[in-house]
């Protein structure tokens, strides 16, 4: 019994670790994603920020929960790095989204006057 106990405790932990055995789709285009500069396959399970960090040289600022720059390309006056998962605007810090299998995560490197101007790439 105690055997048993202790697998099942060890199966939840490593389902909690993102262990969900499928993919999602990491996108980074530029200019509302005219220019496609980087398509992946990523586990599930990982937030959007380390899914990122897998495949991509990455700049953080704000403790890495704000992406400056993706393989060089940085953010500028009125031109920054925007995220989207299945096409939805990220409303809080990419750090903290966790994809799930079949997710599509995408990063538009575009240019801006206001918050109103984002769209879905």
């Amino acid at each position: 019994m105690r055997r048993l106990a202790s697998l099942l405790v060890l199966a939840l932990a490593l389902a909690g670790c993102g262990g969900s055995g499928g993919s999602a789709t990491l996108k980074v285009t530029r200019d509302h994603g005219r220019h496609v500069l980087l398509t992946a396959r990523v586990p599930s399970g990982l937030t959007a920020m380390q899914a990122l960090q897998r495949k991509a040289d990455v700049k953080t600022a704000y403790g890495g929960r704000f992406v400056v720059s993706i393989n060089g390309v940085a953010s500028g006056p009125r031109r920054d790095w925007f995220y989207f998962v299945n096409g939805k605007l990220g409303s809080r810090s990419a750090a903290e989204v966790r994809l799930h299998a079949g997710d599509v995560e995408s990063w538009d490197y575009r240019r801006w006057s206001n918050a109103a101007e984002v769209q879905t790439p």
